[in-house]
């Protein structure tokens, strides 16, 4: 049997929209109108190197929304709080949001694992030794980089507690790098992919748990 919610219903996440500015707290009682909705993660054994034992294996989302910006509020438990420390061999914490550059008319997706070259994929990045939160861009695994520093548009903070990573994102609905940025659109199914890393699973690069795409 599963601790997750209700499955009955179909796996997506609906925005609520509010009036007036955008949470910046993640204990903003504004989150209670977003329903939380939770997506399983698996550990990625496609390409080398695998990861067959994932520490972590869910993500629950929740998004609001104004006239102008977008936030999430994702929470996944980790047991451990990690930074990188070679010497221990223990790896960053990450997680990354991810979502195709630009929005199909039809079926079609980017490559779930980081994008291929006829569809980029666009990441908003948060490692555990950095500061903040990142955009990057990919067309499949090992080419991501990060976009330019006057292209960084993302707001946000990391909390850890208990064993409980919550983060809160938000990002202009649009921006001016169309080339390299999902424009948001009210009333729109928007593909939404998820990775987790757990740095004292030994999990970085491809050692991660993964997500499907979901809208």
């Amino acid at each position: 049997h599963s601790l997750c919610r209700d499955r009955t219903v179909d796996i997506f996440v609906r925005a609520a929209a509010v009036t007036g500015d955008m949470p910046t707290d993640p204990n903003d009682p504004r989150w209670a109108s977003a329903p939380a909705i939770d997506f399983p993660l698996v550990g990625q054994i496609i390409q080398d190197p695998r990861q067959f034992t994932p520490s972590i294996d869910a993500v629950t989302v929740r998004a609001l929304h104004n006239a102008r910006e977008i936030a999430l509020l994702v929470v996944w438990d980790d047991r451990t709080q990690s930074k990188a420390n070679p010497e221990a061999k223990i790896d960053d914490d990450a997680f990354v949001v991810q979502w195709p550059v630009r929005l199909s008319e039809g079926p079609e997706k980017p490559y779930f694992l980081y994008g291929d070259p006829a569809r980029p994929v666009y990441l908003w990045h948060w490692t555990a030794s950095a500061e903040g939160l990142s955009e990057f861009n990919a067309t499949g695994f090992g080419t991501e980089s990060p976009q330019q520093q006057e292209s960084q548009g993302l707001q946000g903070t990391v909390q850890y507690n208990h064993g409980r990573y919550t983060l809160l994102v938000r990002r202009t609905l649009t921006t001016g790098d169309r080339d390299n940025d999902l424009q948001f659109e009210e009333a729109k199914f928007i593909p939404v992919g998820f990775s987790a890393w757990d740095g004292s699973n030994g999990e970085t690069g491809n050692k991660r748990a993964i997500s499907a795409w979901y809208f």
